[in-house]
């Protein structure tokens, strides 16, 4: 009986807890002209194929369930504009499994601008010394 009842005292809690916890999904706006993967520890995001990849010019919602997998507390998250994870990494993301991002650093100004705070990170292309919005003005 005692396991009946840890059994579905589980099961309610793992169904229950996403009403109750507060849901911190984060939404990567990627407005570049490259794919973006991010890495936590040794993993990559493309080990979920498509699904772990942000499409250039495109928006793509990270789920708390995800961030959990990956983050238990608060952890670090590397960014690139690649595929794979491979390459040079343009930001680092302290992420917060209950507050989101905590905070974002820019490791390529030159190239791009990189912004996040909550649950939002921003990633804009710089062509010709300033961000692309600016070239549809100029």
């Amino acid at each position: 009986m005692f396991h009946k009842k840890a059994a579905l005292l589980s099961v309610l809690s793992v169904i229950l807890l996403p009403i109750f916890a507060h849901a911190a999904d984060i939404n990567l706006v990627n407005n570049t002209d490259s794919y973006g993967t991010g890495k936590v520890g040794f993993l990559c995001s493309d080990l979920a194929g498509n699904d772990g990849r942000v499409k250039p010019h495109s928006t793509f919602t990270v789920k708390q369930n995800a961030l959990d997998l990956v983050c238990s507390g608060t952890c670090e998250a590397e960014v690139f504009l690649t595929k794979n994870c491979s390459g040079k990494t343009i930001a680092k993301a302290k992420l917060d499994n209950k507050k989101g991002v905590i905070s974002v650093t820019n490791l390529d100004k030159v190239h791009y601008t990189i912004s996040g705070g909550g649950t939002n990170i921003t990633i804009d292309q710089i062509t010709n010394g300033w961000p692309k919005w600016l070239d549809l003005i100029f």
